[in-house]
Protein backbone atom coordinates (compact mmCIF):
# COMPACT_ATOMS: atom_id res chain seq x y z
CA UNK A 1 0.00 0.00 0.00
CA UNK A 2 3.05 2.96 0.94
CA UNK A 3 4.74 1.52 -2.47
CA UNK A 4 1.43 2.15 -4.28
CA UNK A 5 0.45 5.70 -2.47
CA UNK A 6 4.38 7.15 -3.23
CA UNK A 7 4.04 5.78 -6.67
CA UNK A 8 0.33 7.77 -7.17
CA UNK A 9 2.08 11.16 -5.42
CA UNK A 10 4.97 10.97 -7.68
CA UNK A 11 3.07 10.37 -10.67
CA UNK A 12 0.94 13.75 -9.60
CA UNK A 13 4.27 15.51 -9.21
CA UNK A 14 5.57 14.73 -12.68
CA UNK A 15 2.03 15.99 -13.75
CA UNK A 16 2.07 19.26 -11.94
CA UNK A 17 5.69 19.74 -13.08
CA UNK A 18 4.44 19.46 -17.19
CA UNK A 19 1.57 21.92 -16.44
CA UNK A 20 3.36 24.67 -14.29
CA UNK A 21 7.29 23.84 -15.29
CA UNK A 22 7.34 22.54 -18.39
CA UNK A 23 9.50 19.62 -17.80
CA UNK A 24 8.72 16.12 -19.03
CA UNK A 25 10.37 13.80 -16.81
CA UNK A 26 10.74 10.20 -18.08
CA UNK A 27 9.15 7.45 -16.39
CA UNK A 28 12.20 6.54 -15.28
CA UNK A 29 12.81 9.42 -13.15
CA UNK A 30 9.44 9.28 -11.43
CA UNK A 31 9.79 5.63 -10.50
CA UNK A 32 13.01 6.66 -9.37
CA UNK A 33 11.82 9.62 -7.18
CA UNK A 34 8.95 7.20 -5.82
CA UNK A 35 11.73 5.15 -4.13
CA UNK A 36 13.37 7.46 -2.84
CA UNK A 37 10.91 9.21 -1.12
CA UNK A 38 9.30 5.87 -0.10
CA UNK A 39 13.16 4.80 1.44
CA UNK A 40 13.21 8.16 2.90
CA UNK A 41 10.01 7.78 4.72
CA UNK A 42 10.32 4.29 6.08
CA UNK A 43 14.14 5.15 7.37
CA UNK A 44 12.31 8.31 9.36
CA UNK A 45 9.62 5.47 10.94
CA UNK A 46 12.23 3.51 12.77
CA UNK A 47 13.69 6.46 14.51
CA UNK A 48 9.40 8.17 15.28
CA UNK A 49 6.56 8.36 14.08
CA UNK A 50 3.81 11.61 14.30
CA UNK A 51 1.35 9.45 16.75
CA UNK A 52 3.89 9.37 19.17
CA UNK A 53 5.26 12.53 18.97
CA UNK A 54 2.45 13.97 21.70
CA UNK A 55 1.96 10.75 23.73
CA UNK A 56 0.04 11.05 26.72
CA UNK A 57 2.47 11.76 29.37
CA UNK A 58 5.08 13.37 27.65
CA UNK A 59 5.43 16.74 28.63
CA UNK A 60 7.00 19.43 26.53
CA UNK A 61 8.37 22.91 27.81
CA UNK A 62 5.21 25.49 27.54
CA UNK A 63 7.60 28.06 29.56
CA UNK A 64 11.14 29.79 28.64
CA UNK A 65 13.49 28.20 31.80
CA UNK A 66 16.90 29.08 32.43
CA UNK A 67 19.57 26.72 31.79
CA UNK A 68 21.95 24.81 34.57
CA UNK A 69 24.70 26.82 35.94
CA UNK A 70 27.64 27.17 33.66
CA UNK A 71 24.83 26.72 30.60
CA UNK A 72 23.44 28.86 28.33
CA UNK A 73 20.41 28.58 26.21
CA UNK A 74 20.04 29.41 22.24
CA UNK A 75 16.47 29.62 21.44
CA UNK A 76 15.95 29.63 17.47
CA UNK A 77 13.08 30.17 14.65
CA UNK A 78 11.95 30.77 11.01
CA UNK A 79 9.79 32.52 9.53
CA UNK A 80 8.28 31.53 5.79
CA UNK A 81 6.96 33.93 3.11
CA UNK A 82 6.22 31.68 0.21
CA UNK A 83 4.30 34.41 -1.79
CA UNK A 84 7.76 36.46 -1.00
CA UNK A 85 10.02 33.86 -2.49
CA UNK A 86 11.99 34.30 1.21
CA UNK A 87 12.65 33.33 4.55
CA UNK A 88 13.67 35.16 8.23
CA UNK A 89 15.61 33.30 11.06
CA UNK A 90 16.45 34.11 14.92
CA UNK A 91 18.31 33.28 17.35
CA UNK A 92 18.32 34.27 20.44
CA UNK A 93 20.99 33.41 23.12
CA UNK A 94 20.59 33.77 26.73
CA UNK A 95 22.91 32.72 29.90
CA UNK A 96 22.18 30.48 33.56
CA UNK A 97 20.66 33.65 34.63
CA UNK A 98 18.65 34.36 31.89
CA UNK A 99 20.27 37.28 30.90
CA UNK A 100 20.33 38.52 27.10
CA UNK A 101 23.59 38.05 25.51
CA UNK A 102 23.24 38.63 22.20
CA UNK A 103 20.99 37.74 18.62
CA UNK A 104 20.94 37.06 15.15
CA UNK A 105 18.95 37.98 12.64
CA UNK A 106 18.94 36.39 9.05
CA UNK A 107 16.62 36.47 6.24
CA UNK A 108 17.57 34.42 2.98
CA UNK A 109 15.93 34.51 -0.63
CA UNK A 110 14.38 30.69 -1.82
CA UNK A 111 11.28 28.79 -1.61
CA UNK A 112 11.72 26.59 1.10
CA UNK A 113 9.11 24.36 3.07
CA UNK A 114 8.72 25.32 6.76
CA UNK A 115 10.46 21.99 8.18
CA UNK A 116 13.08 22.98 5.58
CA UNK A 117 13.59 26.79 6.97
CA UNK A 118 13.25 25.33 10.55
CA UNK A 119 16.60 22.83 9.44
CA UNK A 120 18.07 25.54 8.11
CA UNK A 121 17.47 28.04 11.12
CA UNK A 122 19.35 25.22 13.32
CA UNK A 123 22.13 24.84 11.35
CA UNK A 124 22.92 28.81 10.91
CA UNK A 125 22.40 29.03 14.90
CA UNK A 126 25.30 25.89 15.67
CA UNK A 127 26.91 27.80 13.02
CA UNK A 128 26.45 30.88 14.89
CA UNK A 129 28.22 28.75 17.86
CA UNK A 130 30.97 27.44 16.50
CA UNK A 131 32.20 30.74 15.17
CA UNK A 132 31.66 32.50 18.66
CA UNK A 133 33.56 29.13 20.23
CA UNK A 134 31.05 28.36 22.70
CA UNK A 135 30.16 25.40 24.92
CA UNK A 136 27.98 23.70 27.17
CA UNK A 137 24.86 25.31 24.84
CA UNK A 138 21.14 24.10 25.11
CA UNK A 139 19.48 24.47 21.69
CA UNK A 140 15.96 24.73 21.79
CA UNK A 141 13.61 24.68 18.42
CA UNK A 142 9.70 24.45 18.26
CA UNK A 143 9.84 21.84 15.26
CA UNK A 144 9.49 18.41 16.50
CA UNK A 145 10.28 16.71 13.32
CA UNK A 146 13.74 18.68 12.56
CA UNK A 147 14.89 18.40 16.24
CA UNK A 148 13.97 14.62 16.51
CA UNK A 149 15.68 13.85 12.95
CA UNK A 150 18.78 15.91 14.20
CA UNK A 151 18.39 13.75 17.36
CA UNK A 152 18.26 10.35 15.82
CA UNK A 153 20.67 11.09 13.11
CA UNK A 154 17.96 10.15 10.14
CA UNK A 155 19.58 9.70 7.19
CA UNK A 156 17.25 11.11 4.34
CA UNK A 157 18.55 11.30 0.41
CA UNK A 158 16.95 14.72 -0.03
CA UNK A 159 17.57 18.82 0.63
CA UNK A 160 16.00 18.28 3.82
CA UNK A 161 18.24 15.23 4.21
CA UNK A 162 21.19 17.38 3.85
CA UNK A 163 20.79 19.90 6.11
CA UNK A 164 20.21 17.75 9.20
CA UNK A 165 23.50 15.53 8.11
CA UNK A 166 24.85 19.17 8.40
CA UNK A 167 23.41 19.76 11.82
CA UNK A 168 24.70 16.41 13.59
CA UNK A 169 28.02 17.26 12.03
CA UNK A 170 27.96 20.83 13.84
CA UNK A 171 27.22 19.15 16.67
CA UNK A 172 29.25 16.60 16.99
CA UNK A 173 32.46 19.10 16.65
CA UNK A 174 30.96 21.22 18.68
CA UNK A 175 31.43 21.51 22.84
CA UNK A 176 28.78 20.25 25.06
CA UNK A 177 26.10 21.27 22.74
CA UNK A 178 22.46 19.53 22.60
CA UNK A 179 19.07 20.27 20.73
CA UNK A 180 15.48 20.05 22.34
CA UNK A 181 12.27 20.61 21.22
CA UNK A 182 9.73 23.46 23.22
CA UNK A 183 6.59 24.88 22.22
CA UNK A 184 5.96 28.14 20.52
CA UNK A 185 5.19 29.32 24.10
CA UNK A 186 8.80 28.73 25.35
CA UNK A 187 10.29 29.92 22.26
CA UNK A 188 8.19 33.42 21.95
CA UNK A 189 11.42 36.03 21.64
CA UNK A 190 13.07 33.46 18.89
CA UNK A 191 9.96 33.72 16.79
CA UNK A 192 10.06 37.19 16.85
CA UNK A 193 13.26 37.54 15.68
CA UNK A 194 12.37 35.58 13.00
CA UNK A 195 9.32 37.50 12.01
CA UNK A 196 10.05 41.61 12.88
CA UNK A 197 9.63 43.35 9.83
CA UNK A 198 12.47 46.28 11.17
CA UNK A 199 14.97 43.32 10.23
CA UNK A 200 15.97 42.69 6.60
CA UNK A 201 19.30 41.83 6.56
CA UNK A 202 21.64 39.63 8.29
CA UNK A 203 22.23 41.28 11.42
CA UNK A 204 24.06 41.01 15.12
CA UNK A 205 21.73 42.75 17.98
CA UNK A 206 23.15 43.01 21.31
CA UNK A 207 20.83 44.90 24.29
CA UNK A 208 21.25 48.32 23.19
CA UNK A 209 19.62 47.70 19.31
CA UNK A 210 16.64 45.64 20.67
CA UNK A 211 13.60 46.09 19.91
CA UNK A 212 10.90 47.72 23.27
CA UNK A 213 8.75 44.55 22.68
CA UNK A 214 12.14 42.33 22.26
CA UNK A 215 12.81 43.47 25.74
CA UNK A 216 9.16 42.88 26.94
CA UNK A 217 9.07 39.26 25.62
CA UNK A 218 13.15 38.68 27.34
CA UNK A 219 11.28 40.14 30.90
CA UNK A 220 8.37 37.95 30.28
CA UNK A 221 10.54 34.72 29.76
CA UNK A 222 11.81 35.60 33.56
CA UNK A 223 8.33 36.14 35.18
Amino acid sequence: MATLIMTCWAIWKARNDMVWKQLQPSVDRVLSISQSCLHQWLEAQKYFHPSQMFQRGVAYQERWTKPHDGMMKINVDVSVHATENRFGFGCVARDSNGLFLEALCGRRRGKVSAVLGEALSIKEALSWIQRKDWANVIVESDCLVVVHAIQHQVQMFSPLGLIISDCCSFLSSLKNVSIFFVKRSANQVAHFLATAPEFTTDCILNQEHLPALCNSLLLADLA
